[in-house]
């Protein structure tokens, strides 16, 4: 997942036609000949494009906190309302498995280290981030958090899982 930006870039570099420099103006004579002859004239425009690219694959779900934040401070609250919005679905996706009693304990069990193991995992990775540590913190939890939402609903709430 950490790698998306550098494909995304590596393809647009793939893709992109290489680009020759075209001289501005160029001049052709026109025969002179008693016949009317018919002269295309070509105008050529250069066209620049700005792409952007956000590195969130899925909507926010704190998109409004999120587009009024004005300070770092703001977007570090943003980023943890993000992330106990993803915990809220979370739950509300586990309450909807349903498990016999003794499977339901270890899938307890699992739940709670895996929490655990990816709240180790995102501040280890984001440990040295000054002021922006605790919202890239946030963000990368709630990231883990909307991936198990996914894999959970697949494997426990689909027909064929």
């Amino acid at each position: 997942m950490r790698n998306w930006g550098l494909i995304f870039i590596f393809l647009l570099a793939a893709c992109s036609p290489a680009q020759t420099p075209l001289a501005l103006v160029t001049e052709t004579s026109v025969p002179d000949t008693p016949t009317p002859q018919i002269v295309e004239v070509t105008r050529v425009v250069i066209v620049k494009q700005t792409v952007v690219v956000t590195a969130t694959p899925e909507p926010l779900l704190a998109q409004e906190c999120f587009d009024n934040a004005a300070t770092q401070l703001d977007l570090g609250g943003c980023a943890a309302e993000e992330r106990f919005a993803a915990q809220a679905n979370l739950e509300h996706i586990i309450s909807q498995i349903q498990l016999d009693p003794e499977e339901k304990e270890k899938f307890d069990q699992f739940q709670t280290e895996w929490e655990a193991l990816i709240e180790q995992n995102c501040i280890f990775y984001y440990d040295r981030w000054g002021s922006m540590r605790p919202m890239n913190q946030s963000m990368c939890i709630a990231s883990r958090i909307k991936e198990r939402i996914k894999e959970l609903e697949l494997v426990y709430l689909t027909p064929d899982g």
